[in-house]
């Protein structure tokens, strides 16, 4: 993938990689979920990471439709953490951080706005370090919507790696 040239300074929000080490396909197991979401390991995983690079990780992984989240808190504002399988080749996987807001903040937005970058810095740092990791791109929300994903950049915000 080559990556052009933003001239975009602001936060990136999704990061996607390439990661072999956490499941991608059916398999037995006991865990109940729905089928075809995946991502429970990476999201037990990163929540693990986090919390020894001394992120405050609220106990609880929740599933969603579309894959695992779970809370973490930055200067005393919660921030939801949403893993989910982007493509089974690869396999590729899909981080967003997001605020946890509710009610019309959600509505009009908020989850977007106001997004830490020592969260993002911080995430960034243990998918980067981590040998498991592989082909680290940080993303727009709106690039990843519109299928142009060749803006990704390797950090999520210019100097922060």
């Amino acid at each position: 993938m080559t990556m052009a040239k933003s001239k975009d300074n602001s936060l990136r929000t999704i990061v996607t990689f390439t990661c072999p080490a956490f499941k991608c396909i059916d398999e037995a197991d006991d865990k109940p979920r729905f089928r075809g979401t995946f991502g429970d390991d990476l999201a037990v995983w990163l929540m693990l990471e986090l919390e020894t690079n001394g992120v405050d990780v609220v106990p609880g992984l929740n599933q969603a439709d579309a894959g695992w989240y779970f809370t973490i808190r930055f200067g005393g504002k919660p921030h939801i953490v949403l893993a989910r399988l982007r493509d089974t080749i690869g396999p590729v996987w899909q981080v967003s951080i997001e605020r946890d807001v509710h009610g019309a903040a959600a509505l009009f937005g908020g989850r977007r706005r106001g997004v830490r970058n020592s969260a993002a810095s911080i995430l960034h740092l243990v998918l980067s370090k981590s040998d498991k990791v592989a082909n680290v791109r940080w993303h727009h929300e709106r690039d990843i919507n519109a299928g142009q994903e060749q803006k990704a950049t390797l950090e999520p915000l210019p100097g922060l790696g």
